[in-house]
């Protein structure tokens, strides 16, 4: 029995799509029509192409019904010249990192999936909107090829077979399937082919502001990082532990509105670390703009023990985090520019037996450079305001550097690395007496994540932090050895 299916299943699969082509019949009387394909709609007329290769402009108003008929193919006569005022559309995919022509014609409809194209040679395809990486819209002379291989002479039956009559001949008849006279009906259906052409211009229009057309897609996913030698994403007093991480991204289409959500414990986005942290993430692309916005839920849930303790620290050290940023940042092309308008931090260091905490509000500045493969950033603080947290009557002066560079390699679908380098400096001194800290830190790391499956990844990272400490009378240089592992399943 189970061979016999796979016969059936394998017959099915060689049979040609029967019904490839809606030709319409537009009647503009009782049985006065004219037989086509309406190839593009404005506010006033239809520019209909029948079958004898004559493109006519219709008024929509005289447009009384329409009739449909199923074709495997458009039966044209004649090869047409194009006029300019019939919009054409050039639709391409990236397909192993080269440009492929997807399709060239005309937009006849859409859905939220994709759109419908009739090629310059008479066929009709689908092209998904997941699948279009470049948009033209082209006005200029050009040929609408006739079929030369099917020579299928066609009768279209009348709907109201009672009132007109066919042409009777051994021709093939073709009966049809569907019939609007309804106005309402009609003006919707010819305002859907202006919305679906509105669509690929809106597309057109936005396309330059883009570097992908989808940064993020519709997906989501639950997943655990585990941390593995963390010394700034948690602390004894807030720990991410193994807080899962649940990550929704979401996208309108190409070169259109995408959002990405995280909330759970794992690397930030853009934070001033590569460490796992708790976090509730948000970020959007919408035209020239993208924004992004991060806080950490334990700086409400661990209240004051969210700061630093001395237990914390080991002898001449020091240590960061952040506990938000707001960014804002504009787009054209590959090439990005992103403001980080407000990143607070919180630090401590030790030394000399003094444990001191500070805050920072620090304005950064993002450039970024992306194309289908490769992902570049980079990520400097430009000012800083350094409130030290002391007792007595110390006077201190600080201020705090960061600087980080890092790249994103997509190999395929299913396989992408990164690299980063991060470097902190920290500069206190206490003008009221001898007591002086510089703190520098400097990590390198590596990234890699895989799918096993088109529903789970794994991946983690791994990276080597270097820090030299120096007080008045003290320093210390150290090496720590991090690393994250991670695990997630996609819906």
């Amino acid at each position: 029995m189970i061979f016999y299916f796979k016969v059936l299943f394998l017959l099915f699969m060689l049979i040609p799509n029967a019904f490839a082509v809606q030709i319409e019949a537009l009647y503009t009387s009782l049985c006065q029509r004219q037989i086509g394909i309406t190839l593009f709609v404005d506010k006033r007329f239809a520019y209909f192409l029948n079958t004898e290769g004559v493109l006519k402009k219709i008024p929509r108003y005289q447009i009384l019904s329409v009739a449909s008929y199923p074709l495997d193919h458009f039966p044209l006569n004649s090869d047409v010249i194009m006029p300019e005022q019939v919009p054409q559309i050039k639709l391409w995919t990236l397909n192993h990192g080269e440009l492929t022509l997807l399709g060239h014609g005309f937009i006849l409809g859409h859905n939220q999936t994709g759109f419908q194209l009739l090629t310059l040679k008479g066929h009709e395809v689908y092209i998904s909107s997941d699948s279009i990486w470049k948009i033209e819209i082209i006005r200029a002379v050009n040929t609408l090829s006739s079929d030369k291989i099917h020579k299928t002479n066609y009768i279209f039956s009348h709907p109201q077979r009672g009132q007109c009559a066919d042409v009777k001949g051994k021709e093939t008849h073709v009966y049809p399937t569907d019939l609007i006279s309804d106005p309402v009906s009609i003006k919707r259906k010819f305002d859907s082919q202006i919305a679906a052409f509105k669509k690929v211009e809106s597309y057109d229009e936005a396309q330059s502001f883009y570097a992908v057309p989808q940064i993020y897609k519709n997906s989501t996913s639950i997943g655990y990082w585990l941390p593995l030698g963390n010394r700034y994403g948690s602390s004894p007093g807030r720990v991410a532990g193994l807080a899962p991480l649940i990550s929704n991204e979401y996208s309108q289409g190409p070169f259109s509105f995408q959002h990405l959500s995280l909330t759970g414990a794992g690397p930030i986005p853009d934070s001033i670390h590569e460490e796992s942290q708790t976090m509730i993430f948000y970020g959007f692309k919408s035209s020239y703009i993208h924004f992004a916005g991060f806080i950490d839920p334990s700086l409400i849930l661990a209240g004051a023990n969210y700061q630093w303790q001395e237990d914390d620290l080991n002898g001449l050290d020091e240590r960061a985090v952040e506990s938000s940023y707001i960014s804002l940042g504009f787009d054209r092309g590959p090439f990005s520019v992103t403001f980080f308008l407000n990143s607070y931090i919180f630090g401590a260091f030790a030394q000399d037996d003094q444990f001191t905490k500070y805050t920072a509000n620090m304005f950064r500045l993002g450039l970024g450079w992306r194309t289908a493969k490769f992902d570049l950033k980079f990520n400097t603080s430009l000012s800083s305001e350094v409130e030290v947290k002391n007792t007595g009557n110390s006077d201190w002066d600080a201020d705090f550097h960061f600087m980080k560079l890092a790249a994103h390699f997509k190999f395929s679908e299913i396989w992408n690395t990164e690299a980063f380098y991060f470097s902190r400096q920290l500069n206190a001194e206490d003008n009221s007496s001898s007591f002086e800290f510089k703190g520098d830190s400097r990590t390198l790391g590596l990234g890699s994540y895989h799918y096993l499956t088109r529903r789970w990844m794994v991946g983690g990272r791994i990276s080597l932090e270097e820090t030299d400490n120096h007080s008045f009378s003290d320093s210390n240089k150290a090496k720590f050895f991090k690393s994250g592992l991670h695990a997630s399943m996609n819906f």
